[in-house]
């Protein structure tokens, strides 16, 4: 499979900061993020209430390879592969 490569559009922010302040089932608890769009690209989103839908691709660059868990709630056994 060859590699994939994006150019980032704009920053997703959380108000944790830090991850293990983040809730495991964020659903549950009324924080809010913001996306925020770069400039240069603004001009795509000019009208964002005409869109019936908005797919945001996100990457975990701040969450280590060591932190990943494999565990959804509620579940106790982890998922990732041996």
């Amino acid at each position: 499979m060859e590699d994939v490569s994006y150019t980032p559009i704009g920053v997703v922010r959380t108000p944790f900061p830090h991850s293990r302040e983040a809730p495991k089932r964020p659903r549950v608890r009324k924080n809010a993020g913001t996306v925020g769009v770069l400039p240069r690209h603004a001009e795509g989103q000019a009208d964002p209430g005409s869109f019936s839908l908005a797919v945001l691709l996100f990457h975990l660059h701040l969450t280590g390879a060591d932190m990943v868990d494999g565990t959804p709630f509620p579940d106790v056994n982890s998922h990732i592969p041996k």
